[in-house]
């Protein structure tokens, strides 16, 4: 995939949303993870020997190390009736070390890791997220 295009396109529509009257939105295109290679030594260090990640990850964030935007959509015929919501692609470190952060372990394999959400409140997750489950020795 061509995640250069990808981030180029999403930028342009959250700008046309940005520019149209009903839309109220904020977003943040971080800029790139330069520090790869030093992330895999660390987790690496955690105990994984070996650890890589994969190629379409790591294309991913050398180009950004997340993408989060709020939006808010105010209906033209009741202003006082919005639909609004949160999307977010997932810092690195949050894909990859959430528990140490917790409870001082390591669990890579051990469950989930959500890599990207969309829901109603920031604070809520509701389901409506893409998650991938890290199986040892594969890429």
């Amino acid at each position: 995939m061509d995640f250069e295009e990808y981030i180029k396109r999403m930028k342009a529509t959250l700008e046309k949303m940005e520019a149209s009257g009903p839309y109220d939105i904020s977003y943040i295109i971080y800029p790139p993870m330069t520090d790869i290679e030093d992330f895999e030594e660390i987790i690496e260090e955690h105990g994984i020997d070996g650890f890589h990640l994969g190629l379409p990850l790591k294309e991913f964030y050398q180009l950004t190390m997340s993408v989060t935007f709020t939006w808010v959509y105010r209906h033209r015929t009741n202003e006082c009736y919005f639909t609004g919501g949160v999307s977010n692609l997932s810092l690195i470190s949050v894909i990859y070390e959430p528990e140490e952060r917790i409870t001082g372990e390591f669990n890579l394999y051990k469950g989930y890791r959500i890599f990207y959400f969309v829901r109603v409140n920031e604070y809520v997750l509701d389901g409506n997220y893409v998650a991938g489950l890290f199986v040892e020795g594969r890429e």
